[in-house]
């Protein structure tokens, strides 16, 4: 914090003591500068000092006074209390009986009653108000002792009168400083607010015009010039009324209700306008108005909704609503937070429908580039001359149909955010020549255009194929180490069985209450979907739960085995068991050809159709007595 400037007001005797005082404040925040003179000679000087940065000035009675009556600079009073008189007095006592206590303007804020009581002495109050004034009451009373402040003393002393000097003591001084320091902390806050207000004003787009009470201007801001077209200094001052009648400000200050954004004319502008009153204690001491432009609100909506549609360019997904709390889920789900906060490409491996995309969105959102646009694209749903159009942008005039000015295409969109190239292994192998330059250059040509535009982005790379294998005659060896700088690979459903109860939980309250299911159905068909290896995984078991869900919304009795076949049939029946036989290499041929039948496949189907024997013959393609040998 800048040091504090304080101005200490001093005469002569006064001087000496204010040094010794200050010489005892032990405070660094602030500097103490002392100011000499008397009354109309002082002013001047307190003039200059306030230029040189002093902030707030402190003096005895008469000095203190005639700074306050000339500036509207901040003074404080050095108080003198009944002590210091009481001791002037007594050593007033051995000069004479009559005493005149002096003081400038004002009389003493003391009981002089008490005081004649407690010293024995006749006490008569000097109150004057310039030098001249003072001399001639001191000339026509019977006063022989003058207890007072440097210039009566001064004005005593040349008369030939007893003089007793009253002066602060040290304590009083320090005191006055330090409340000084907490005046001036003050008055800088409310400076700052006022620069704050100030600049809020100055700055807004929105036009303000506030009143006093009386329905006076008393606020008029420059964007309230430029809308209505009438300067500051032509409106400041006066009724608002017959200045912008339109305005009608007189209903919120004679009712205190708010009125929002009502449409108006004024001198031939239309503007939206929020009137409110000023209030403080329930009492309305004034009110504001803020407007603006009705055309200035429209075009500032079509650029929000230009930027809204660049803004489609973001990431949705976060870590948190990654649902996997098995190992090899969290596992993944910590390196995909480290490779975040590096600015490598990544290159995500898994099957259909396990997730990649909401894995490249939550690196992003954790990513240093969260703040800039996430860019996704599918790779193989465009045809290769549309996806490089995409891709790159093209120039006016590039091919028949183009765009007029041209269309930046998503890598220049992607600057300063990420890219995210789904199933990159379907682009041919001219665009990957491309995209290579992207990446090794940093920069991009639109088609049909020579200009170079660097980009920074990040490219994560996502697909359902090993690369290695489509090398190099499919996929670019060079491309495919410039994108595997750092490798996802996102397990499958049946990798992590013990995350899909809360996944089929999570997809179902979106679809039905909760609640709706006990915990003892959640644990009858939990083994059903645990049986099932999910080959179209987490995309496959939303599409399951929203079946389940209309299924169960439209049955009206339901039990723990009712809730079991509302799920096989969800999956599909002949889906789940074939799906089964295939886990189990089974074949209908088998048993003809000697081998056993699993004990485990017989158990696993028995939990998709329990207590139906028929059911599961049936689908091994065997009878019920092979069945029932099998189960011995």
């Amino acid at each position: 914090m800048e040091k504090i400037k304080i101005g200490c007001l001093t005469y002569k005797h006064l001087d000496a003591l204010a040094r010794s005082a200050i010489n005892k404040i032990n405070d660094d925040s602030i500097e103490v500068v002392l100011i000499e003179g008397l009354m109309e000679n002082l002013i001047e000087k307190v003039k200059e000092a306030f230029t040189d940065s002093v902030e707030i000035f402190v003096g005895g009675g008469a000095n203190a006074e005639t700074i306050m009556q000339a500036t509207q600079y901040p003074v404080l009073r050095i108080h003198l209390t009944g002590l210091d008189y009481l001791e002037a007095l007594l050593k007033a006592k051995e000069l004479g009986k009559n005493v005149g206590i002096v003081s400038y303007k004002y009389p003493v804020s003391f009981d002089l009653n008490k005081l004649e009581k407690m010293s024995g002495m006749k006490i008569v109050p000097v109150i004057f108000h310039d030098t001249d004034e003072l001399e001639q009451k001191l000339l026509s009373s019977n006063i022989e002792v003058v207890i007072g402040a440097s210039l009566s003393i001064e004005i005593a002393t040349k008369l030939g009168l007893g003089t007793v000097l009253i002066y602060p003591g040290e304590d009083a001084i320090i005191s006055t400083i330090r409340e000084a320091k907490n005046v001036a902390i003050a008055l800088r806050k409310e400076r700052e607010k006022s620069k704050i207000s100030q600049a809020i004003l100055d700055f807004s787009l929105s036009g303000v015009i506030a009143t006093d009470a009386k329905g006076q201007i008393n606020i008029y801001n420059p964007s309230a010039e430029r809308i209505l077209g009438i300067s500051s200094q032509q409106v400041l001052g006066k009724p608002l009324k017959s200045t912008f009648p339109e305005l009608n400000m007189e209903d919120v200050l004679k009712t205190g209700m708010p009125q929002i954004e009502s449409v108006e004319q004024v001198n031939g502008t239309e503007i939206v306008i929020n009137r409110v009153p000023i209030e403080n204690g329930g009492k309305i001491f004034g009110s504001v108005a803020t407007f603006q432009k009705v055309s200035d609100i429209q075009r500032t909506e079509h650029k929000i909704r230009l930027l809204n549609k660049l803004k489609g360019f973001s990431a949705k997904a976060n870590f948190s609503d990654i649902i996997g709390s098995s190992k090899i889920m969290q596992s993944i789900i910590e390196k995909a937070k480290i490779y975040a906060k590096t600015n490598s490409n990544i290159l995500i491996y898994g099957e259909t429908g396990v997730g990649k995309e909401i894995f490249a969105q939550s690196i992003h959102n954790y990513s240093f580039r969260q703040n800039g646009p996430f860019v996704a694209i599918n790779c193989a749903a465009l045809p290769e001359n549309l996806l490089e159009s995409e891709l790159f942008g093209y120039d006016e005039g590039a091919f028949t149909g183009s765009r007029k000015g041209g269309k930046a295409g998503l890598f220049e969109l992607a600057h300063k955010g990420t890219i995210f190239l789904d199933e990159i292994g379907e682009i041919s192998l001219a665009l990957q020549a491309r995209l290579l330059r992207v990446i090794q250059e940093k920069e991009v040509i639109r088609i049909g255009g020579d200009a170079v535009i660097p980009v920074d982005i990040r490219i994560i790379a996502a697909t359902n194929k090993k690369l290695e294998d489509k090398m190099p005659y499919e996929f670019r060896d060079d491309l495919y180490y410039r994108l595997n700088v750092l490798q996802l690979t996102i397990p499958a459903l049946r990798q992590r069985k013990e995350d899909i109860r809360d996944l089929f939980l999570r997809f179902l309250k979106k679809h039905l209450n909760i609640n709706q299911l006990s915990e003892d159905m959640i644990e009858h068909i939990l083994p059903v979907l645990t049986l099932y290896s999910w080959p179209g995984n987490i995309r496959e078991l939303q599409n399951v739960v929203e079946r389940f869900a209309v299924l169960f919304n439209n049955t009206i009795r339901l039990n723990n085995y009712l809730i079991r076949e509302l799920l096989v049939t969800s999956i599909g029946e002949d889906k789940l068991v074939n799906d089964l036989l295939r886990q189990f290499n089974y074949h209908s041929t088998d048993k003809i050809k000697g081998k056993e039948i699993s004990s485990e496949l017989i158990e696993k189907l028995e939990l998709v159709f329990p207590d139906n024997k028929s059911k599961i013959a049936e689908k091994l393609g065997i009878s019920r007595t092979t069945l029932w040998r099998s189960t011995k």
